[in-house]
C-alpha cells in the first residue's frame, strides 16, 4: 500500500469513530510526517472530502436493495433500517461530523456541502421511490411535504440522539437511536408508516 493509500486508510479509522481527524494524529498512526499528509492531500479538508467520498460510496451500496423490483413493502422498511443502522454503526462520525456543522451552524466547510447534499439526496431519493411505489399519492406537492416530514423527524431524532450521547441535554436518554437496533427498526418502519398513511 502506497503512502498516500495508507494516510486515508488511517485517517478513515479515526474520521469513522470521532467525526474529525488531526494531521498529526493521522500522521502518527500511518506512520508519515505531517508533511507528507500535506503533500498527499493539500489540507485536511481535503482529506476529509476522501473521507467522505468512500462513507458515501458504502451508503450508496447499501441502498442497493431497493433496486430489486419484487420487494414488498415490509422488506423493504426493515432493509433500509437494517442498512442504515448498520451505516450508522459503522460510521458514527459522518453523523458527528454532520451534527456538528448543522448545530454549530457553521456550513461553509467545503467538505459539508457536496457530502451533505449526497447524503439526504440519497435518503430523500428512497423516501419518494417507497411513496411511489407503495401508495396512490401523486400530488407532486404532498410527496414533497410527505418527504420533508420523513426528513425532518430523522434529523430531529439524530440531532437529539448526538445530544443525548454527549451529554449536553437536559434530556433524558429515551432515544436510543444508536443504540438499540430493535428500537431503529420500529421506529423508521414508523416513519416510513406516516410518510405513507392517507
Amino acid at each position: 500500500m502506497d503512502k498516500k493509500e495508507l494516510i486515508k486508510k488511517k485517517a478513515l479509522q479515526i474520521f469513522r469513530e470521532r467525526g474529525d481527524i488531526t494531521a498529526r494524529e493521522v500522521a502518527s498512526l500511518a506512520g508519515v510526517n505531517v508533511a507528507a499528509i500535506n503533500y498527499y492531500y493539500r489540507n485536511k479538508d481535503n482529506l476529509i472530502s476522501e473521507l467522505l467520498e468512500v462513507i458515501m460510496g458504502e451508503l450508496d451500496e447499501r441502498m442497493l436493495f431497493f433496486k430489486m423490483p419484487t420487494i414488498s413493502l415490509e422488506d423493504t422498511k426493515n432493509k433500509f433500517a437494517k442498512e442504515l443502522y448498520a451505516f450508522a454503526i459503522n460510521s458514527p462520525g459522518f453523523f458527528k461530523f454532520i451534527l456538528k456543522i448543522v448545530v454549530g451552524g457553521n456550513t461553509n466547510v467545503p467538505a459539508f456541502e457536496k457530502h451533505y447534499g449526497l447524503y439526504f439526496g440519497t435518503v430523500r431519493a428512497f423516501v419518494e421511490e417507497v411513496i411511489h411505489k407503495f401508495s396512490s399519492i401523486t400530488n407532486s406537492k404532498e410527496i414533497e411535504i410527505r418527504i420533508d416530514i420523513f426528513m425532518t423527524s430523522l434529523s430531529v431524532s439524530l440531532i437529539t440522539a448526538d445530544a443525548v450521547m454527549r451529554e449536553e441535554s437536559q434530556i433524558k436518554p429515551s432515544i436510543q437511536v444508536f443504540k438499540d437496533e430493535d428500537y431503529f427498526i420500529s421506529y423508521i418502519n414508523m416513519l416510513i408508516d406516516l410518510v405513507l398513511i392517507r
